[in-house]
């Protein structure tokens, strides 16, 4: 037991909670999905954070949230149960220590897993926070580790430098490798018996290279993804089943064991042109940024430099937002628009459900339970505050 909790893991029911979930009325264009808008949000007043890295919710009345910024594991608890955040775990090297906590996923049996974002490794617990092991995976960086599934293989991505140079092993999966040289695979480990397979492949920007003038006679550049432009993306539930969300025709592949399953239809969007003021905003944060060149193999011959504001901007966003992906036991493929005013999430299903959720301004979905939609918001002293609405029953609607 710790902070409190008893046993017993959340067995939420999915009926249907429509309370606070308002059908947009009016006729809808035979292409338009169904509108689903959510308010009457519950707030979750002891949790401030400087940032969300994972959710979970570990009973009826509490919730594990890591806060990576921070680098702090916290037990939350709901409104209901009343009550005070605490750490769940000490921060150190020791068992069930950590140092930068950032994902956390539900894993089997309802074990919990968490990710270490400095240390790399992946420490399991108990339904009730019990420490039960850990364990390291050489080859997936934890940033970009997006799944565990029931039979404990871990999902990550290769970077495309990496890949570039000789990436890990493409043995199996999606197997024929794509002739487009800017996309990297998305990758299973089997854990425990370090067997790694391909199970899709994803189209990473690409990078423009921009020239720079140095100190020095001899030539320089740099390459890096300028933002904006197009890009797949991909989750992966605990059954294992993977959907990849392709950025060029918004499309959605599934892949089960690690083979196309089906594609779904073009998602139904406008697309957003990149505006000058948001070229500025982004250049305001970045013109700052410092990069060393070697202009020759002696250390000595390191310059730093500025890099010049790019010229060459993609001219639409990507259609949703890289990183903001949830797939859910219930196999319902959340997705938020990139570049709207309003919050909007565009979910589809396997079988070829389509819907449009909105939530209020500023608001971003960090977690989907059987019961529960959890949202973040920033507050005026900028911190991170959590409420959660109740999750309208979409797949279940006629």
């Amino acid at each position: 037991m710790i902070g409190g909790l008893t046993a017993g893991a959340v067995r939420p029911s999915r009926a249907a909670l429509l309370g606070t979930c308002l059908v947009a009325s009016g006729p809808l264009a035979a292409q338009a999905p169904p509108v689903v808008v959510l308010s009457g949000a519950t707030p979750i007043p002891a949790a401030e954070f400087t940032r969300v890295g994972g959710l979970v919710e570990l009973t009826a009345e509490t919730l594990l949230v890591s806060d990576p910024r921070e680098g702090i594991l916290w037990t939350v608890p709901v409104p209901v149960a009343g009550g005070r955040t605490a750490r769940a775990a000490p921060a150190g090297d020791g068992p069930g220590d950590f140092r930068l906590p950032s994902k956390i996923y539900r894993g089997a049996a309802d074990s919990i897993v968490v990710v270490d974002g400095q240390t790399q490794r992946f420490t399991v617990f108990s339904p009730v926070l019990r420490y039960a092991r850990d364990f390291t995976v050489r080859r997936a960086a934890a940033f970009r580790v997006r799944g565990v599934d029931l039979a404990g293989a871990v999902y990550y991505e290769e970077t495309l430098e990496r890949y570039r140079g000789g990436g890990e092993g493409l043995n199996a999966g999606a197997r024929s490798r794509p002739r487009d040289d800017d996309s990297v695979p998305a990758l299973r480990l089997h854990a425990a018996a370090q067997v790694l397979d391909t199970v899709a492949w994803l189209r990473l920007p690409p990078p423009r290279r921009q020239q720079l003038s140095l100190v020095s006679e001899a030539p320089g550049g740099h390459s890096r993804d300028l933002p904006f432009g197009t890009q797949d993306d991909w989750a992966v539930n605990r059954a294992g089943l993977v959907a990849v969300v392709r950025g060029a025709g918004y499309t959605v592949d599934w892949y089960r064991a690690g083979r196309l399953e089906r594609r779904s239809p073009p998602i139904t969007r406008e697309r957003v042109a990149v505006t000058e003021a948001e070229q500025d905003a982004w250049w305001a944060t970045h013109q700052g940024d410092s990069i060393g060149t070697f202009t020759c193999n002696d250390p000595k011959c390191l310059v730093w430099h500025h890099p010049p504001r790019p010229t060459d901007w993609a001219p639409t966003k990507n259609p949703f937002e890289p990183r903001s992906l949830i797939l859910t036991d219930e196999e319902e493929f959340w997705l938020q628009r990139a570049g709207d005013a309003m919050v909007r999430y565009d979910v589809v299903t396997p079988a070829g459900g389509q819907w449009e959720v909105r939530l209020p301004v500023g608001r971003r979905i960090v977690a989907v339970t059987g019961r529960w939609v959890y949202a973040t918001w920033t507050d005026e002293d900028d911190v991170i505050r959590l409420e959660r609405y109740r999750r309208p029953a979409l797949s279940r609607r006629p």
